[in-house]
């Protein structure tokens, strides 16, 4: 009896593609948020606070599509949090000419983000982690976002293959590449005011 070695097609569902696109929304906006509070002494939000009013909003995602993003929005919450200091590193080392503190709130926590998915997320595409990055800077950053995330995540990625000696054929990233906005509306952190939240401009209004 034989056994298939072939590698799985990714997931491009539509259910699948929105679901990762809203997780990443959320982690973003909850690490931008505690990024804010940080620089002013506060700790960040209470993840249950967070939840619940994401919830609110009226085109949050249904049960179960809400969880499964959730779950995966908290992995890359804690893993960004848990290693941040070397997320960091790696950033400031590909950031030509560019230091943490110059770099927009929004910029910085999406490239967090990538790196955290390149570096510890074995199960996710790389192209597909850096295709939507550069759409979520396209659509909360400023004019030049995109290409500046672009750019560090490349050579991010150069260094990933590197190191494990590989690269990874079959996958194109298409699974998450395709996916469209999820919704309109800005989350804002619970206990924020809108002056603290993710704009489509990548800054606080």
């Amino acid at each position: 009896m034989t056994h298939s070695t072939q590698t799985p097609a990714p997931d491009t569902s539509e259910a699948y593609l929105r679901k990762r696109r809203f997780a990443r929304e959320c982690a973003l906006q909850y690490l931008y948020q505690a990024d804010v509070q940080a620089a002013d002494g506060v700790e960040p939000p209470s993840l249950e606070l967070f939840w619940e009013q994401v919830r609110s909003l009226e085109n949050f995602l249904a049960e179960p599509l809400f969880e499964e993003a959730r779950s995966f929005a908290e992995r890359l919450m804690a893993g960004v949090r848990e290693n941040l200091a070397e997320l960091d590193r790696r950033i400031t080392a590909y950031a030509e000419n560019w230091t943490l503190e110059r770099m927009s709130v929004v910029d910085r926590n999406i490239l967090r983000l990538a790196a955290f998915e390149l570096f510890w997320c074995a199960d996710v595409p790389a192209v597909a982690s850096i295709n939507e990055a550069i759409e979520l800077a396209k659509e909360f950053g400023h004019q030049d976002s995109g290409r500046f995330v672009n750019g560090i995540l490349d050579r991010m990625l150069r260094e990933r293959q590197a190191e494990t000696k590989t690269s990874e054929p079959g996958v194109d990233g298409v699974g998450e590449a395709q996916n469209t906005r999820v919704r309109d509306k800005t989350l804002h952190a619970p206990g924020s005011a809108p002056d603290g939240d993710v704009t489509r401009e990548g800054r606080a209004s």
